[in-house]
């Protein structure tokens, strides 16, 4: 889920910022966010490794 898709990244809980971060889905210890606001989403799909 994390590596699947360019802008989301495992952060520890309660470590988003709302601002920049879409909660996806929280675990325990860790929550997958989405870079979702306009910069923070244009640096994570630019620097995937993987396009």
């Amino acid at each position: 889920m994390v590596r699947g898709h360019p802008a989301h990244f495992a952060l520890a809980t309660k470590h988003e910022n709302p601002e920049l971060d879409l909660v996806v889905i929280e675990h325990g210890r860790y929550t997958i966010v989405e870079k979702w606001f306009r910069e923070a989403a244009r640096i994570a799909y630019a620097t995937d490794p993987r396009r």
